[in-house]
């Protein structure tokens, strides 16, 4: 028995929080091997980081505002 409701939601913010994470993951493995090899840390990898983890809060905050509004 199912208690609850079924809900069809448009998947393409799913996708897109996907490929924003893939990105990120990229981004730091690239940081890394930089950091590995020269020692250091750079402003802007770290500003590029943040902006981009900032595209995905704001994506997952939508996605739970419309998940929130299906609410009885």
């Amino acid at each position: 028995i199912l208690d609850g409701m079924v809900v069809k939601y448009d998947e393409s913010n799913f996708k897109k929080s996907y490929d924003l994470f893939k990105k990120i993951s990229n981004n730091f493995n690239q940081i890394a091997v930089r950091v590995n090899a020269t020692n250091r840390v750079y402003a802007e990898d770290i500003e590029r980081i943040a902006k981009e983890i900032d595209q995905i809060w704001l994506l997952l905050n939508t996605i739970q505002s419309e998940l929130q509004r299906l609410k009885p």
